[in-house]
């Protein structure tokens, strides 16, 4: 049984590799040449650790944004209804009452931070200078795959 496994998996590594000899074959027989700007714009296109560097610098530029709306005041408001049946007493004239009333709440509240030991101002500081690292990172390595 394992001996089947082996050469099952031996038969499909030599089926890949056919199939990448093929491919090969087809895309240098159709007469495309590789110059090297073709090669560095096919590198910057899809290697894996630029589209990470990428989507890092992406990412850091979002955090950035969110310590921008943490500066930003909040805005609730919140609303309700409801209906009382049976017997109770009505809170409008403090007496006992059986039929239905029908009650609504409406309320909005804000709030803002107007002093946090500077937390926000920092932390925003920190949020930019991540995101220019970031930028900085994803430069260097489409500098770096260039290069290779």
């Amino acid at each position: 049984m394992f001996a089947n496994a082996m050469t099952l998996q031996n038969n499909s590594l030599r089926l890949c590799a056919v199939v990448a000899c093929m491919l090969s074959f087809f895309f240098t027989a159709k007469g495309q040449s590789w110059t090297l700007d073709s090669c560095i714009s096919f590198a910057f296109q899809n290697n894996l650790a630029i589209q990470l560097s990428e989507e890092n610098a992406a990412l850091t530029s979002l955090n950035e944004t969110n310590a921008i709306g943490s500066m930003l005041p909040s805005l609730n408001a919140q609303g309700g209804h409801g209906y009382n049946w049976g017997q109770r007493i009505d809170p409008f004239t403090n007496q006992f009452a059986s039929s239905r009333i029908q009650s609504n709440n409406f309320g909005i509240a804000t709030s803002m931070n107007l002093f946090n030991g500077l937390r926000q101002v920092n932390t925003l500081k920190q949020a930019g200078l991540n995101t220019e690292t970031a930028n900085w990172n994803y430069e260097k390595m489409r500098n770096d795959i260039a290069l290779n």
